[in-house]
């Protein structure tokens, strides 16, 4: 009789107890085997091949009693010896930043690092601890931390670690530090235009940047809600202008501008604007003989 596996168990394990050579002198009984289970050198009276965690714990020690039987008598009862059951690692889980916003970091903003942990053993309690790092660097041991500029542009992380004493696990969460810029305003140049004016696209206002990056625009434009396809001139920035002979009377345009610090696109801004139809006025002159009236 012996148990497998008979070693290396913990409280997920099922452990079996095998029973080899069980025979009878008579050709015509059948033996089976009834089992018992002790913990601790307890009896716990469950006749069954294998048993689990539900009937042990980290530290327990695990043996197992079997006797033939075939359907008369029972035979000698016969032992394995213990093994103990080995300690559960614990596990870590929803490792987050609160306050993170699409994995963005603000500078001199200070953030909070959260991790959830269980542990299968019974008696243990895990107990989480925390380091932000910049690379294998720490830079704190607290669930808090507020962010440098200095790490800008760069990712720092949070390293949740669960201990239950004698194993760990470990999660992270991370972000990269940056300011975006501000949304721009719009404005048209004219505001009110005609299809005989080039449409200018301008900035009544333009974006700021804390970490005080320079930003450079996009122009995309929208002509009766579609994509534009239409050719392009530059007034101040790249797009900003559509020439007089692509716009229409009637025409609706859209101007939408997205900053950027070279580190990340800020919120688009987006302005419309419809054009009028230029009133051409057609003068004839008819010349009057005044020499033959006479």
């Amino acid at each position: 009789v012996k148990l497998s596996p008979s070693s290396g168990l913990t409280e997920s394990s099922t452990v079996g107890c095998l029973v080899s050579g069980a025979s009878d002198a008579d050709p015509t009984d059948k033996v089976s085997i009834t089992y018992d289970w002790a913990i601790n050198g307890k009896r716990i009276g469950v006749n069954a091949s294998s048993i689990t965690g539900a009937y042990f714990n980290k530290g327990d020690f695990v043996g197992c009693y079997a006797k033939p039987y075939d359907g008369i008598e029972f035979g000698s009862e016969l032992a394995t010896g213990t093994t103990s059951i080995g300690n559960t690692a614990p596990s870590i889980s929803k490792v987050s930043i609160s306050g993170m916003a699409k994995g963005r970091l603000v500078p001199g903003v200070t953030y909070t690092c959260s991790a959830s942990a269980s542990d299968i053993d019974p008696t243990d309690s895990p107990k989480v601890a925390y380091a932000w790092k910049y690379g294998s660097s720490v830079l704190s041991t607290s669930a808090t931390h507020t962010v440098s500029a200095k790490y800008r542009g760069l990712s720092l992380t949070c390293e949740a670690t669960a201990s239950d004493g004698s194993a760990t696990a470990s999660g992270t969460a991370s972000g990269v530090v940056n300011s975006l810029p501000s949304t721009p305003r719009l404005a048209f140049t004219p505001s009110a235009p005609k299809s005989s004016d080039d449409l200018v696209c301008t900035l009544s206002s333009g974006s700021t940047d804390a970490d005080k990056d320079a930003i450079a625009y996009s122009f995309v434009w929208y002509q009766n809600g579609s994509r534009y396809a239409g050719g392009t001139s530059t007034k101040t920035y790249a797009g900003d202008t559509i020439p007089s002979k692509y716009t229409l009377g009637s025409d609706k345009f859209e101007c939408r501008v997205t900053p950027n610090d070279s580190y990340e696109n800020g919120t688009t801004a987006s302005a419309t604007v419809s054009i009028t139809e230029s009133c051409v006025v057609t003068m004839t002159f008819e010349q009057y003989d005044t020499a033959k009236k006479a």
